[in-house]
């Protein structure tokens, strides 16, 4: 055991997956199909939106361009306000900024989600979006009251959920809740096509624009190769996509293995140890209403415990932690450059104090045994 090492992620695909996709590869790579965007992106955002149950799906090049794509389709003028948490990947914030917008960062809550509390604080006149993130895969336990509110305000809402494919809370999947939801298939997600993204909404206006803005201001309703009006090049390609389809159809056996994956760490760590807490993220329930799909198992230390050094001695037993995003948002260089110095003191305290156990497909049980106890020895020895 000790001589493997264990990665924090890994992707995972059946011999089924890949003997299907490499029989379609084959296929164009002879000259019997494209190899840019094509009938399997199509393919591929059709049972996007059957499976996540929304209307319209755009596949694009990565999650960081369905973000900017996503926040130009609102006709924001420059100096508009966007909300986002601080505990996010700096993609949130880029976006904003590459549109000519102003990123306002919020406090996150003990579940590592948006601030309810303090985003009301946050709202100004200028607050055109909000942008929330499903952090590891948890759906806030106040979506639906951000929902209600942003609502009332008349500020769109923006989920980011490039951690979040396969949650779901009181029934509704995640990318359900706001106007415009982005996903992300990077190589470590639960779901991916090494890079890749996808665009879910409800509104057909919207979704024209998106669309078109994707592929270079396209008209998609002209007769001829016309281009509307000035757009880029953020489109899927269909090896990308040919990958995703396969994972896709078994999305919900991934989320259901990460899940499983989650309860045996319950079980070997939590039980009589005070040193590590987690909170309560897996629920077992019998009508399937709340699920996170654990992009992330994040577990949460006494603050007399140091993580570096933690990290440093389960990397000698040939095991990778992480913690994901540090520094804060508001605490990264070019976002300093242009808000100047910000101090979430809250968060920035609560984010000292976690990391993350590795999570994929493949982790077997002795491995997770092994990781336990390791992080156990490691911490009873302090």
């Amino acid at each position: 055991m000790k001589n493997n090492f264990i990665p924090i992620a890994r992707p995972y695909f059946t011999k089924t997956e890949i003997n299907t996709v490499l029989k379609k590869y084959k296929k164009i790579l002879m000259g019997e199909g494209l190899m840019s965007m094509g009938q399997n992106v199509e393919k591929f955002e059709k049972l996007f939106s059957k499976i996540q149950k929304t209307k319209f799906s755009i596949a694009t090049s990565s999650c960081t361009s369905a973000l900017e794509i996503s926040l130009h389709s609102l006709n924001l003028k420059d100096g508009d306000e966007v909300i986002i948490p601080c505990q996010t990947f700096i993609a949130t914030a880029s976006s904003i900024l590459r549109n000519r917008l102003k990123p306002v960062i919020c406090e996150i809550d003990e579940n590592f989600q948006l601030n309810f509390e303090d985003l009301k604080k946050k709202i100004s006149k200028k607050t055109k979006a909000v942008i929330i993130v499903h952090y590891s895969g948890y759906i806030s336990e106040n979506i639906f009251k951000i929902v209600k509110y942003l609502k009332k305000r008349k500020i769109k809402l923006i989920e980011d959920c490039a951690h979040s494919l396969g949650s779901r809370r009181n029934g509704v999947n995640a990318g359900n809740f706001g106007d415009i939801s982005c996903f992300s298939f990077y190589s470590t997600k639960n779901l991916t096509t090494g890079e890749g993204g996808m665009i879910i909404c409800k509104n057909k206006k919207i979704f024209e624009k998106i669309r078109s803005y994707r592929s270079r201001g396209l008209n998609y309703k002209g007769k001829i190769e016309e281009y509307s009006y000035l757009g880029t090049n953020s489109r899927m390609t269909e090896f990308q996509a040919i990958l995703g389809i396969e994972q896709l159809k078994r999305i919900h056996l991934i989320t259901k293995a990460r899940n499983q994956i989650a309860r045996n760490y319950n079980k070997l760590l939590f039980k009589n140890n005070n040193n590590i807490k987690i909170k309560n993220f897996y629920k077992d329930t019998i009508n399937d209403n709340f699920k996170n799909c654990y992009w992330k198992f994040l577990v949460k230390l006494n603050y007399n415990l140091n993580r570096l050094k933690i990290k440093d001695l389960m990397r000698k037993r040939n095991i990778a932690i992480d913690w994901a995003y540090y520094p804060l948002i508001h605490k990264q260089k070019i976002i300093k450059k242009v808000l100047g110095n910000q101090s979430l003191k809250k968060s920035e305290k609560f984010v000292k104090n976690f990391f993350c156990l590795p999570m994929y497909i493949g982790l077997t049980y002795d491995q997770q045994k092994y990781i336990c106890n390791s992080l156990l020895k490691i911490i009873n020895e302090k």
